[in-house]
């Protein structure tokens, strides 16, 4: 369903994920121009649903076509397996930043349940740029489970988002934080807008490495 576009020779990986309706290389080549993100190889799926703007991870509105999410996620982690095993690289190397709709679609990557059976992948760091827990058929979450596997978290949000309200934002984190995660919170004097989230997207992954 997926395809994962790995560089060659790659070393650490960050698995990026658009928003929805975005033009699918506006998030790559931002990450790419991003210095402290520039330390990583960059691999950009894109989402498998099509609606009236463009692609998405998961149908958000009548009209949309695409598979449920739970499947998405499960094709993101076999993507991620495959290319570990093609190219020599250690999972636990690779992270995954997600925006808007791809930041849902990078927490519920991170922190579903495993619902009975143990998924083949799953990221051991995760920035969401005005992230929120998704509500989405057959997606649960185990927050317990993913702070024992020490599940890391950047959250980074702005103020006056008028499309993900940073209230949203700031819940997630109080549930991750409740759940014994280590998990950051940044907000930034900004709305639903790509580039200051990122900068600090970029400062908290650099800190992390």
């Amino acid at each position: 369903m997926l395809a994962l576009d790995v560089p060659r020779g790659a070393e650490r990986l960050l698995v990026v994920l658009h928003g929805y309706g975005d033009d699918v290389t506006l998030l790559p080549a931002a990450v790419q121009a991003n210095r402290p993100l520039r330390l990583w190889d960059v691999a950009a799926p894109t989402g498998p649903t099509r609606c009236a703007v463009g692609r998405a991870w998961f149908p958000s509105a009548p009209e949309d076509d695409g598979p449920p999410l739970v499947d998405v996620l499960d094709a993101l982690a076999e993507a991620v397996s495959q290319a570990c095993a093609n190219h020599a690289l250690d999972s636990r190397r690779v992270a995954v930043l997600g925006w808007s709709q791809g930041a849902a679609t990078a927490l519920a990557l991170a922190l579903r349940s495993a619902n009975g059976r143990q998924p083949e992948w799953r990221p051991h760091m995760v920035v969401g740029l005005a992230a929120w827990l998704v509500n989405e058929p057959g997606v649960t979450f185990d927050l317990g489970a993913a702070a024992r596997r020490g599940t890391a978290v950047g959250l980074v949000h702005g103020s006056l988002d008028d499309v993900v309200p940073v209230a949203q934002g700031r819940s997630t984190f109080r549930a991750l934080e409740r759940h014994g995660l280590d998990v950051n919170w940044i907000e930034r004097h900004a709305g639903h807008d790509l580039p200051p989230l990122l900068d600090a997207a970029g400062e908290w992954l650099q800190s992390r490495s």
